[in-house]
């Protein structure tokens, strides 16, 4: 099984790479390692790859504090108060990319550790497709209202906005989301080519990079379907 994470993980990769070719982007790959054991993650590790995403706060924290310091993680499923603190005391957690709501990003900065130095980063999760079975804001105002107060919070860094693509017509998502940060960085005045772009999965991550994406979120394509009575 490590092999073959191993030669999927090359493929990807390589398929990105074209499609950052083909669109002159710089895409980045977030391999989504949920409900997957210790032994495949470090099969990707030993390959060279370093970023890697997890859904379930509980799984993350366990996960981190066995695996490379070097990792860096991302969090992107649902965020809920109770899990805060799991996920805010990893000391390689490179961004949480599920903020839907002031509340929940002013419960994150009351919890950040005194002794970590540098600022969270933190992505909005935009819900693009409207479908009451996702998180994140609905509307261009709620997403602005959020943006503005991260950036008044020394705590925390905005790093960009990201989305779950309509399994049916993700690009309608892509398409939108974009449409979500050029809003918010031109009612905010800030230059929209220092935030990032999450979107696109294993199923539509050539159409995300097409749309402009900075980081794909794959995991079946990497390490197989996923078995979620072990997360």
């Amino acid at each position: 099984m490590e092999a073959a994470v191993i030669e999927n993980l090359h493929d990807i990769c390589k398929s990105i790479e074209i499609e950052n070719k083909k669109y002159d982007k710089h895409c980045e790959l977030i391999a989504v390692s949920k409900t997957k054991p210790n032994s495949l993650i470090e099969a990707a590790y030993s390959a060279g790859h370093r970023a890697f995403g997890e859904n379930y706060a509980q799984e993350l924290q366990r996960k981190a504090a066995e695996l490379p310091s070097d990792i860096q993680w991302h969090y992107i499923g649902h965020l809920q108060k109770s899990n805060i603190n799991k996920i805010i005391k990893i000391p390689n957690l490179f961004c949480i990319h599920t903020i839907d709501s002031v509340e929940i990003t002013a419960d994150i900065v009351k919890r950040i550790p005194k002794e970590r130095e540098s600022p969270i980063n933190v992505m909005i999760q935009v819900n693009t497709s409207l479908e009451t079975s996702k998180s994140g804001v609905s509307t261009n105002e709620e997403a602005i209202e959020i943006a503005k107060y991260i950036l008044s919070c020394e705590k925390l860094n905005l790093f960009g906005f990201m989305t779950i693509g309509h399994p049916l017509k993700p690009e309608e998502g892509f398409v939108k989301l974009v449409e979500t940060k050029e809003t918010v960085c031109a009612s905010l005045k800030l230059d929209p080519r220092l935030l990032k772009l999450s979107m696109g999965m294993s199923g539509d991550y050539k159409e995300a990079i097409q749309h402009g994406s900075d980081y794909v979120r794959v995991g079946s394509s990497i390490f197989g379907a996923r078995d979620y009575s072990k997360k």
